[in-house]
């Protein structure tokens, strides 16, 4: 089957499950940098390109990752009941915490300091919030990233 794409709104993003399948479709409009993110964050033994159908599948671990970009980087994400539904229950999960404590900070640490320890987190080879590719855990990939969400939420 191939999908169709959203003409009306060239920048709506939509994630799907389908039945036969336990990885996530991925249908966007071509975007370069939105298409080197994915790239860069789902492995490329964890995704696959259907050239016949235009489109991406991923690997579960990486939903919240590329739910939270695309929903940052086109005006809308669009998924269906069931993938809305593990959205949901992800993102509650990582907001039950404490959003300062992942990264090891005080709730009245300044901006410059929350986004030097965020970049380090992601990029020291001790950290356990390195990128899955070195050797890092995709869920606390994911707990980083809406932690630092909620900074930037709380802030705005």
């Amino acid at each position: 089957m191939r999908y169709r794409r959203i003409d009306n709104s060239p920048k709506v993003a939509q994630i799907i499950k389908e039945n036969n399948n336990e990885w996530y479709t991925l249908i966007t409009p071509y975007n370069k940098e939105f298409l080197e993110y994915f790239k860069g964050i789902v492995s490329w033994k964890r995704r696959k390109w259907d050239g016949e159908r235009k489109l991406w599948t991923f690997a579960p671990e990486y939903l919240l990752q590329v739910f939270y970009y695309a929903k940052n980087h086109f005006d809308d994400v669009i998924g269906d009941a069931y993938v809305n539904s593990v959205i949901e229950q992800k993102m509650s999960e990582v907001a039950d915490g404490d959003s300062y404590g992942v990264m090891y900070l005080k709730s009245n640490a300044p901006d410059w300091l929350v986004e030097k320890v965020y970049k380090i987190l992601l990029t020291d080879d001790r950290s356990e919030y390195r990128h899955p590719d070195k050797g890092g855990d995709p869920q606390k990939i994911i707990e980083l990233n809406m932690a630092m969400s909620n900074i930037r939420g709380r802030k705005n």
